[in-house]
């Protein structure tokens, strides 16, 4: 698997697949924040995209719980929102985000970051 997407909101992720069809990436999709943590004690990713807005569990909680396990906190987690709100934004990084990418999606944003952490 090369990337974890955590986004419950269903045509966002297909807008976010169909923008990284030409990569031919491996993309495992869940809805929950619950789901990603199961899903990470199982398969590594090289990098997570993690919504903020999530049932239950905020992506802030789930991006603390993902730094804090010795097998998962050297993954890269890139924050995605619509809410473009710069305490919101200095948040995502207090809790341990490497990257913030505002919905909605462009290409150019979306490759350059997948450029950065997939070598």
């Amino acid at each position: 698997m090369d990337i974890l997407l955590v986004e419950d909101n269903e045509d966002q992720t297909e807008l976010f697949i169909e923008r990284l069809k030409a990569l031919h990436l491996d993309i495992h999709c869940v809805r929950s924040g619950e789901e990603a943590l199961y899903v990470l004690q199982n398969d590594k990713p090289k990098m997570v995209f993690l919504d903020i807005m999530l049932p239950k569990v905020d992506g802030y909680e789930i991006c603390r719980k993902i730094k804090a396990n010795p097998l998962t906190k050297h993954l890269p987690v890139i924050f995605i929102t619509a809410l473009n709100v710069p305490r919101q934004v200095d948040k995502c990084f207090d809790v341990g985000g490497d990257e913030v990418l505002m919905k909605p999606f462009k290409n150019d944003s979306i490759l350059s970051i997948i450029q950065k952490y997939i070598h």
